[in-house]
Parts: C-alpha cells; structure tokens; sequence
C-alpha cells in the first residue's frame, strides 16, 4: 500500500494548481494563513499538506494543498515558488518532503 507521500505526489501530478506565487521568502505563518483561508472547505478526511522540492538555483518549489485519504483526492492547492524558506518552515521539511498539518 503506498504511503502518504507516494499518494500525493501521484494527485499532484495529474492536479490543477489553482494558483502559483513566486516570493523571494515563504513563511511559516503565511502558509498556516493559506490553511486557514480554505478550512471552510474541509470535511474529517481531509488533511492539510506541504511538499518542498530544493531546485538546483536553490530556491524552493512548494506545493500546498489539501488531501483527503478517503478519496485520495486533491482539494484547493498552490504552487509557491520561493527563493528561500524562513527557518520554521525550513525545520517542518528537514527530515522530509512532505509535511502534515494537523
């Protein structure tokens, strides 16, 4: 059975991203703001997500969105690109790319 990470990124290949931000810092807070801005839209099988990807120039591309394990399907999700990640959001996505808010 594929893990989380597996699930997302096969979603994420096939999605439509609804919007795609270039910033020179991607902060913690204005991705936990993104969350909130949506969370309307969530029912219980819905998780909130971040997967980083470094880029050889290295900066960071981000995508944020919503996953729900029941359909293994997408809800809203961004593109950020972003030249550098503040420290909070850089320690979230140390040890992985992909990070569940929970």
């Amino acid at each position: 059975m594929p893990g989380m990470l597996e699930l997302i990124l096969a979603a994420l290949a096939t999605a439509v991203v609804d919007l795609v931000l270039t910033v020179a810092v991607l902060g913690f807070v204005a991705v936990v703001q993104w969350f909130l801005d949506v969370q309307a839209e969530l029912d219980d099988d819905d998780v909130a997500f971040t997967v980083t990807r470094a880029l050889d120039t290295g900066g960071y591309t981000v995508y944020q969105g919503i996953f729900n394990q029941g359909s293994d399907r997408l809800g809203p999700v961004r593109r950020v690109d972003a030249q550098r990640l503040d420290p909070a959001l850089a320690r979230a996505h140390a040890r992985e790319p992909l990070v569940v808010f929970a």
